[in-house]
């Protein structure tokens, strides 16, 4: 019997859940948009809880020859199936107070910078979280030209009464509550700093929109995941505290990537977090989901097109619960643009008036529709931001939206995991120059199977180090064993270090236990060895070898001569697509330089502690 192909879709729920409302008080900070939710369902109440990006008239700026709007955090009470708006909030609650409004024409912003550069003026991009009997919000604010990530908090408690309060309070016209609300909600000790020194900064020294999310681990502690711009998603581990520290030298910690963009695929210009992550089973193995976004830019996917033109989309990813450890990520989209929510998505007011957007698909989380029903075949909701503008729903199961192979190779990897298998060594590989002032080195982690990249910073008598995990996948050749000879690896000029790596998948039937080595490649880029730009999905030349037993694959090691012609073995787009996007960042005022590499280059005193990272002429 031959099995249908999964689609690895979510299926798009007719109509919106939020769109902006135009008439009415609440028209003047909602008219435009009412987008990019949040969503929460709380410990000690069953109602579902979706916030969401909110701007109107008075909240258009111009920045330079951008059109902008700031935004207020609206909320939506929904029922507990989350399918249902109950109560819609007539006002926000969160919003930036301002004295002085805001440039809206070229003029007026040259004034405006002259005295309130600096002047904190700006909301936008909320994300919800539970933790230890509080709803923390993260969010963005800033001056015009800056973004900064912050996080405040609530005791969850306040949080149920006040909205309570809000309900009873919308019974009477909105324009005689306004001082009412303005105690309940927008007093400046409402919410509660709890970010670095008592502040609400989530990290110690600048970092550009963070994107940033929290998965509470299985030993209580958090691993803070987010978005150096612009290139991939990097995680570390902050204990108890809900922001990263400084180091010594008086800069944040930052961590190590965990998934980058794919020059080749569609989210090949920027990815990031969206909504907080939900706790799902699959099997017996107890995990972490939620749904990212990548980005699609037109200009580095076709060499003659020389515009800025960035397309939203939804992935989903799966993380193990006890460890952090990533399980899967999708390798496509998880919705498609079409005619559904095409006049929100694809023509919404934002995409409308902004050349280089196509379109917007941006989940803000998701839940299970039945509190606590989060199994394979239980259906889940994801809400989606549609053109910066209105707010979608879909629906979804865990086996809808997973091939069969990765569910179940992710039943089988603890047990897999904890077999003892001989024959693996460090196989250490130096990189022979120091990039953005660290050394570099990549060798097999022998316990764990997998490869890391590593690099060392030895700086004023003192010694950091951050791996960077190449780990086994779930569904793919080398989900039991990722590693390489330590030798197999050379420089592409103007791209980076293509390596050779054996992958080994562990299966059995009948009693019989047998492994199957392939060999695939990873490609790393030249200006950050720990960015992946590359990794094969499938064995070079779909050649695998089967021998008997649980092993790592003994014999004739192939990797030696497959590295002769590795720049034939890769994808024929990839290499010219990698190219483009460094010259893209050299000459287009659009193009981000790399985050992470700044913040190397700072930590290594290559750039100074006060470089700001904007755009790529700014350097």
């Amino acid at each position: 019997m031959v099995r249908e192909k999964k689609t690895l879709k979510a299926v798009k729920l007719d109509g919106y859940v939020i769109e902006p409302v135009k008439q009415g008080y609440s028209s003047k900070w909602q008219d435009h948009h009412a987008t990019n939710p949040c969503v929460v369902r709380l410990s000690e109440d069953p109602r579902v809880f979706l916030g969401y990006r909110a701007g109107g008239e008075e909240d258009y700026y111009r920045f330079r020859d951008f059109n902008c709007w700031a935004s207020h955090l609206g909320l939506a009470v929904l029922d507990e199936t989350g399918q249902k708006v109950v109560h819609r909030l007539p006002l926000p609650i969160m919003t930036k107070q301002r004295k002085v409004p805001l440039p809206k024409t070229k003029a007026e912003y040259d004034e405006y910078i002259k005295e309130h550069k600096d002047e904190i003026a700006i909301l936008h991009d909320f994300r919800f979280f539970e933790y230890n009997g509080y709803l923390y919000v993260i969010y963005h604010e800033g001056p015009i030209h800056d973004c900064f990530d912050c996080i405040v908090r609530m005791k969850t408690k306040t949080f149920l009464e006040k909205v309570d309060q809000s309900i009873k309070l919308m019974r009477r016209p909105v324009e005689q509550i306004i001082d009412q609300w303005e105690k309940l909600w927008w007093q400046q000790d409402v919410w509660q700093p709890c970010g670095v020194n008592g502040t609400n900064c989530l990290f110690a020294s600048f970092v550009i929109k963070g994107d940033i999310i929290f998965f509470l681990l299985g030993d209580g502690t958090l691993q803070m995941c987010h978005r150096p711009f612009a290139d991939g998603l990097a995680v570390l581990n902050t204990g108890k505290d809900t922001f990263a520290k400084a180091t010594a030298d008086g800069l944040t910690t930052y961590g190590t990537f965990e998934t980058c963009v794919r020059p080749g695929s569609t989210d090949n210009s920027h990815i990031g977090n969206n909504g907080a992550p939900t706790r799902a089973k699959i099997g017996d193995v107890d995990v972490y989901i939620d749904v990212t976004h990548g980005c699609h830019n037109r200009m580095i996917s076709e060499a003659g097109f020389e515009e800025y033109e960035i397309r939203y989309y939804p992935y989903f990813r799966v993380k193990d619960y006890q460890t952090g450890e990533l399980l899967y990520y999708s390798e496509e989209p998880i919705l498609d643009y079409g005619d559904k929510w095409k006049e929100y998505a694809s023509e919404g007011s934002w995409v409308k008036i902004n050349p280089r957007l196509a379109g917007v698909m941006f989940s803000g989380g998701q839940i299970e529709v039945k509190a606590g029903e989060n199994r394979l075949d239980d259906e889940f909701i994801t809400y989606i931001g549609l053109g910066d503008t209105a707010v979608g729903a879909a629906k979804f199961r865990l086996r809808d939206l997973l091939p069969n192979q990765v569910i179940e190779d992710i039943q089988k990897r603890k047990r897999h995991q904890q077999s003892p298998v001989d024959g693996i060594e460090r196989n250490t590989f130096h990189l022979e120059e120091k990039i953005n002032g660290w050394e570099w080195s990549i060798e097999n982690d022998v316990m764990r199977r997998h490869i890391n990249v590593i690099r060392t910073l030895k700086k004023a008598g003192q010694t950091e180090t951050g791996e960077r995990v190449i780990n086994t996948v779930p569904g793919k050749f080398d989900a039991d064993c990722a590693i390489f000879d330590g030798k197999s690896i050379k420089y592409i000029e103007g791209i980076g270090w293509a390596l050779i790596y054996k992958g080994v998948r562990w299966e059995e039937a009948n009693g019989e236990k047998r492994s199957k080595i392939g060999y695939g490649i990873l490609l790393l880029d030249k200006d950050n060895p720990e960015k992946v730009l590359y990794r094969s999905n499938e064995p070079v030349n779909g050649e695998v070898i089967e021998q008997p037993g649980w092993t790592i694959g003994t014999g004739n090691d192939k990797s030696t001569q497959l590295l002769e012609r590795v720049e034939d073995l890769l994808p024929g787009y990839l290499l010219e697509r990698i190219k483009r996007i460094h010259d893209l960042i050299k000459r287009d005022l659009l193009m981000f330089r790399s985050q992470m590499v700044v913040w190397q280059k700072q930590k290594s005193g290559l750039l100074s502690k006060d470089y700001r990272i904007r755009f790529a002429k700014d350097d």
